[in-house]
């Protein structure tokens, strides 16, 4: 296992490294292809990501450097956002972004019932920021074909560093990345710097889908090397993070995509005859029972206990509590980014974390954001099937989201995100921006 276990840490990064300098030279000349406005388009955007390196570390309060690190990288989009403001660019705000605007809003009057009213403002102050940032980069990218993937590419971009760097800190600091528990691996992989690890399997997840869409669709020997290594790192991720979410909703996504991508057709034949040949393999010695599967389930459970299991790792529990806990402040909850249930555990669940946010008032008009923003995305979604309408470039990219959308998806029922500024609220208003030029070129009648 250890072997095993350094090839991951050690190896997958010397392999990504390989590919990376293989193609490096094309990288480079791209990127300094870019206008001026999409660079800073693109370093707006990852900063926007380096500054959410903070952890609220449970037990251990809040990393004071991490969290300095988000306070400037939140000036500099303010700085940034006033600079567009000053280029005579008018804002462009769309339906979704109008209403996850008054969301924001709404977050900064629920300072004055928070019990820390002056983190609540600063929450509240990103997630508006970040909301006007976008407006301006649509005003941008609209129609600008070229570029409309930039805010995704540079998102995953920031998703490959932080597994990267996962792997290496599993290797050089066991002790910080590897959170013991009792399930086969005697670990969870954490990220370096410090990351969750249901957060990191949803990096990890994303980072997998990418690689693998990307590896299937590139022609050349040296960029098919740097996107397999990428699949590798993301999915070696997954396995050690164990998030049971993003495990689940990648599988998911994948054999989805696999109906719509002739290449990934091999996946479900490869599937379907593992399983007939461990179900033959049973029924020929008569023992077909649970206890088969005993190490899958070793796994997947992380060492917790069926009781454990029952509660879907205490989460009903604390969904119970939350309920109680909205009752007594339901139309304008407790204030952003303070409320937890119990301890420092928050509800686990996106609508129930809007809730304890910011009540009913909230809750409406982040609903109906969301629903706009996820309508908008599906409408996008559903032109994979239609490429005469898009490009092969968008095919390509549009396979990609749709395994995005379902990791994305299933994490706002165990998680709670798309609630605050946040990697997944980052990486879903990069979808969102995609979907929305895409939509719009087309109804142009440019494609």
């Amino acid at each position: 296992m250890n072997v095993f276990l350094n090839f991951l840490f050690v190896g997958l990064p010397i392999f990504f490294i390989i590919g990376l300098m293989l193609n490096i030279k094309y990288l480079v000349k791209s990127f300094f292809s870019f206008p001026r406005e999409i660079k800073l388009v693109f370093f707006s955007w990852f900063f926007l990501f380096f500054g959410l390196a903070v952890w609220i570390n449970r037990g251990s309060g809040i990393d004071i450097l991490s969290y300095s690190i988000q306070v400037v990288s939140i000036m500099f989009i303010s700085l940034i956002t006033f600079y567009f403001i000053l280029k005579n660019k008018k804002l462009f705000l769309t339906k979704f972004l109008l209403f996850y605007l008054v969301y924001g809003f709404i977050g900064l009057l629920t300072s004055f019932v928070s019990t820390k009213p002056f983190i609540t403002l600063f929450k509240a102050y990103s997630l508006i920021i970040v909301i006007i940032f976008t407006g301006f980069i649509i005003k941008i990218i609209k129609y600008n074909k070229k570029y409309r993937f930039i805010l995704v590419e540079t998102s995953i971009i920031y998703f490959i560093f932080i597994v990267f760097l996962s792997l290496l800190g599993g290797y050089v600091f066991p002790e910080i990345t590897h959170r013991h528990n009792n399930g086969p691996l005697g670990f969870m992989l954490v990220g370096w710097p410090k990351l969750n690890s249901n957060t990191l399997s949803f990096l990890a997840a994303v980072v997998s889908s990418y690689g693998l869409i990307r590896y299937v669709f590139s022609k050349k020997i040296k960029i098919k090397m740097l996107y397999f290594s990428i699949f590798l790192m993301g999915l070696s991720v997954l396995f050690l993070a164990q998030g049971r979410t993003s495990i689940i909703s990648f599988t998911l996504g994948i054999l989805l995509i696999s109906f719509l991508l002739g290449e990934l057709k091999k996946i479900r034949y490869f599937i379907f005859i593992v399983l007939i040949i461990g179900i033959s393999y049973y029924a020929i010695k008569g023992n077909i029972n649970i206890n088969n599967f005993d190490l899958l389930f070793e796994y997947l459970s992380r060492g917790s206990t069926v009781e454990q299991l029952e509660t879907i790792s205490g989460r009903t529990e604390l969904w119970e509590m939350a309920i109680e806990k909205v009752q007594k402040s339901p139309f304008i909850g407790y204030g952003f980014y303070v409320t937890t249930v119990y301890g420092p555990y928050g509800p686990h669940n996106s609508m129930l974390q809007v809730l304890l946010y910011s009540g009913f008032i909230g809750l409406l008009f982040w609903l109906v954001s969301i629903f706009i923003g996820y309508y908008k995305i599906f409408n996008a979604l559903f032109l994979v099937n239609k490429i005469k309408y898009v490009s092969y470039k968008d095919y390509e990219n549009l396979l990609m989201i749709w395994l995005f959308i379902i990791i994305t998806l299933l994490r706002t029922i165990t998680g709670s995100d798309l609630t605050v500024h946040h990697y997944s609220t980052l990486f879903f208003l990069s979808l969102y921006v995609y979907a929305y030029v895409l939509l719009n070129w087309i109804k142009k009648g440019k494609g």
